[in-house]
């Protein structure tokens, strides 16, 4: 069955035009939630958007804005003018990892940390205070709860990695500088081409990783960048890789120990596979897929074994077989979106980010039936942003719900 809703945000008078300002007042619907689905306004107070999710798997009740306590900023595109909607040019802008979330604040290089409520998703409370990320226009960040460490990109006029140690306090800063990834770019960064993409712990927890997409133009491929994890610490220098067939790495999907998928808006995608001794990157399949036009965003889902890749230009998803690459389906929605500019896998849903200059949507899509089986569920309107700023999407299920 499908369904559509539409829903006001509920807030106090933009309470997110007041850096620090509380949370808004916990939605009573919410508290016998399962989960909830999260992105940011990147609005230029940012504030995190919070929608609860029923045991049914679907977004229900009243949204809720959460302040970050920092601020939100834009890429710009070639021409000058704002990139809306893709406005940071990246995947993982916020990070959910058990009951804690990240995200970062791309206009006052901060990244902020949350503590999830059980009883109620919808609530975040801040965990400690932002932190500066050393660097400019923090567009990706990512956690390892088996290091208690998370890192970020910046992807501006100071680029590189910064990373921090984590625990019931907040975060504290590890490095007394990025690791430079050289991109000469600018604050904010313009784009697409010849910006980072994204920033992803390896399964195992063993390297970093980072992509940076290529600019056709100019003949530049753009790179992987793999920084090894030894003993507990990140190293301040990365291997980097470009991969045959990949130009302009996207999102990033792990998939095993040293192998993960990629979207890439000049193919399609690739599984591509970390040497551990040498810590380049190769690819291992390539993923062509006709008649895309910016697939950019993927998630891999453990109920299916396949990885989903989500395309800006195309309203419509495909799934591709997380060891060969074979694409299993391609599914075209019929809900009238434009396309989609992030996804998240959990349980037996996935959930993709849809926005517009003028509306926000979020599409949850059924794989209960295993691969091949994804099936459209419900279009969400999220009433009240309009903004066209909003990025990044994560999903928490509560414990006695993670197969939903």
């Amino acid at each position: 069955m499908y369904f559509t809703a539409s829903v006001a945000i509920a807030i106090l008078a933009f309470a997110d035009s007041i850096i620090g300002a509380p949370t808004c007042q916990p939605n009573p619907t919410a508290a016998s939630a399962a989960g909830a689905v999260y992105f940011i306004t990147n609005a230029k107070h940012n504030s995190v958007v919070s929608i609860p999710i029923g045991a049914n798997g679907l977004l229900s009740g009243a949204a809720v804005l959460t302040p970050t306590g920092g601020m939100g900023l834009g890429g710009m595109k070639a021409d000058g003018t704002a990139a809306i909607p893709d406005s940071l040019f990246a995947q993982g802008t916020v990070r959910v990892v058990d009951d804690l979330l990240f995200t970062v604040d791309p206009g006052s290089n901060t990244v902020s940390m949350f503590q999830i409520s059980q009883k109620n998703p919808s609530q975040l409370t801040m965990i400690g205070k932002p932190q500066s990320t050393g660097g400019e226009f923090p567009i990706s960040v990512t956690y390892s709860s088996t290091l208690n460490i998370a890192c970020v990109v910046n992807g501006g006029a100071v680029d590189g990695v910064s990373c921090f140690s984590v625990d019931k306090n907040g975060l504290h800063t590890l490095d007394a500088s990025p690791r430079p990834l050289g991109l000469a770019q600018k604050t904010p960064a313009v784009g697409p081409p010849g910006t980072v993409s994204h920033i992803s712990f390896s399964q195992d927890s063993s390297a970093l990783i980072v992509t940076v997409k290529g600019n056709p133009a100019i003949k530049d491929t753009g790179f992987v960048a793999i920084y090894p994890v030894s003993y507990g610490v990140v190293s301040r220098h990365a291997t980097k890789s470009s991969p045959a067939g990949t130009a302009l790495p996207f999102g990033i999907s792990n998939v095993s120990a040293g192998n993960f998928i990629i979207a890439d808006p000049s193919v399609g995608g690739a599984i591509l596979s970390i040497d551990p001794k040498s810590l380049q990157v190769s690819t291992s399949s390539a993923i062509t897929v006709a008649g895309q036009v910016a697939i950019c965003w993927s998630a891999f889902s453990p109920v299916t074994k396949s990885a989903y890749l989500a395309d800006a230009g195309v309203n419509r998803i495909v799934e591709v077989d997380g060891t060969t690459g074979a694409i299993v389906a391609q599914v075209g929605l019929t809900n009238g979106n434009k396309g989609m500019f992030d996804i998240a896998a959990s349980g037996n849903f996935l959930y993709a980010l849809s926005p517009t200059a003028n509306s926000t949507h979020i599409v949850v899509m059924d794989i209960s039936g295993g691969k091949g089986s994804i099936k459209e569920a419900q279009n969400f309107e999220v009433v009240g942003l309009g903004l066209g700023t909003v990025m990044g999407l994560q999903v928490y299920a509560t414990p006695a719900n993670m197969g939903w």
